[in-house]
């Protein structure tokens, strides 16, 4: 068996005096009073991330994350880009706030590259004169992440299985080649013209199909239901010394999902 172990990353990101983001609406006078903000952001530790694969570091995972900050009393947006654009320092005039971190990826159900926002939300801040003020963020994942474990066994009985998981929009499929390889559903989603945080959930099936020596084919499914944001399915796909059409089955706890899958021989 693999090892795994849990990562979590944290970044503090400084926004001090230096250059002024200005509101779409209006150009502040000179006589607008201006202090700074520190976001402090951190990840939930959800994924345990498997010592032989690469290992994403913090640029990657921010280089797909956006930000949508605005004004509470006008409603202006002060800023929408990614966080990669971010200007360094940024300034922004003393007024109270709303913050919210996104996915910036446009892909549907992907492998390999997660999308992280803000878990509780919006976060709302004060922005006072003269004083930095510091607001911690959380980061979570907004899909609902799936790996598949091929035992040594279940390849050299079955070279050609491979497991499909998909729900009523969404579709991704594993082969032996595909060891241990995360796949990614989205289910959360923030719509920035209407400031609408939308929290989903579906039903995802997964599907084991292989040839067995007869040449006919073989067929085990199983139904996750309700899947949500924030969650990591990790699922055993292995051989059992007697024949069976069934599952066996062991559920973690939390966000962590562990299942085996024995699949018939």
């Amino acid at each position: 068996m693999k090892t795994n172990f849990f990562w979590s990353l944290v970044i503090v990101i400084l926004i001090s005096s230096c250059s002024r983001i200005e509101t779409i609406a209006e150009t502040p006078s000179d006589d607008v009073q201006f202090g700074t903000i520190e976001f402090n952001l951190s990840e939930k530790e959800v994924f345990e991330v498997v010592s032989s694969k690469k290992r994403p570091n913090i640029e990657e995972v921010l280089e797909n994350v956006m930000v949508h900050i605005f004004e509470n009393t006008s409603g202006n947006t002060v800023f929408l880009s990614k966080y990669s654009d971010l200007p360094r320092p940024i300034e922004l005039t003393v007024n109270s706030y709303t913050a919210i971190f996104y996915p910036s990826i446009s892909a549907l159900e992907r492998f390999d590259t997660p999308g992280y926002g803000t878990d509780i939300g919006f976060t709302e801040f004060e922005v006072s004169e003269g004083i930095e003020e510091s607001v911690d963020v959380i980061l979570s994942l907004w899909d609902a992440a799936f790996s598949i474990d091929f035992e040594d066994d279940i390849i050299e009985r079955f070279p050609n299985v491979k497991v499909k998981i998909f729900s009523s929009t969404a579709s991704l499929e594993w082969s032996a080649n595909d060891d241990l390889r995360k796949g990614f559903f989205p289910l959360n989603k923030y719509i920035p013209e209407n400031r609408e945080l939308i929290a989903g959930a579906d039903i995802f099936t997964l599907q084991v199909s292989a040839t067995a020596i007869d040449g006919s084919d073989i067929v085990v499914e199983k139904e996750y239901s309700p899947v949500l944001a924030n969650k990591h399915f990790k699922i055993r796909i292995l051989t059992s010394p007697t024949s069976t059409a069934g599952f066996e089955i062991t559920l973690g706890e939390e966000e962590i999902i562990e299942d085996e899958i024995v699949f018939p021989n």
